[in-house]
């Protein structure tokens, strides 16, 4: 199992800064007691609830209650699904059935904000077209070394 996220964005706390007169574990204790670790097994129950005090897990069960038996070996089966949908993350849907877990999500990678608060990015603005170049005129006051230059274009 992966190692629970901090506040502070790691994984593990970091070494405390150096305090004379304070034993380097009781630093250790004070950033623990700062930033603790979450449990990582506990119940949905305890999630937080969204910002329109919902709760952060919705949990569907489909034709669970019905239960089959196989032909061959008497063993019973149920066909039943059991859906999990996260309702701080729109489009996180978890699927159980048949001893098998599946998850999938189609979202647009925001978090669950206020009603009506959804992010949409506006398109960037129309590019401007390049002006028409102005048409290149020969030297007006050519130099001796200017026109021996386009003779010799000319010539080619």
């Amino acid at each position: 199992m992966n190692p629970a996220i901090l506040n502070q964005g790691r994984v593990k706390h970091g070494d405390a800064k150096p305090i004379e007169g304070v034993e380097e574990d009781e630093l250790k204790k004070r950033e623990v007691a700062k930033d603790p670790w979450t449990p990582r097994l506990k119940s949905v129950e305890l999630d937080a609830k969204t910002r329109g005090k919902m709760p952060a897990w919705t949990i569907r069960s489909y034709d669970t209650y019905d239960t089959f038996k196989n032909g061959k070996g008497g063993a019973e089966l149920n066909y039943g699904t059991v859906v999990v949908k996260s309702m701080w993350w729109p489009g996180s849907y978890t699927f159980y059935n048949q001893s098998k877990t599946s998850q999938v999500y189609c979202g647009d990678g925001q978090k669950h904000e206020l009603p009506g608060a959804k992010y949409y990015p506006i398109l960037p603005p129309v590019m401007m077209e390049d002006r028409e170049e102005k048409k290149c005129f020969d030297e007006p006051n050519p130099t001796a070394e200017w026109l021996a230059a386009k003779a010799a274009l000319d010539a080619k």
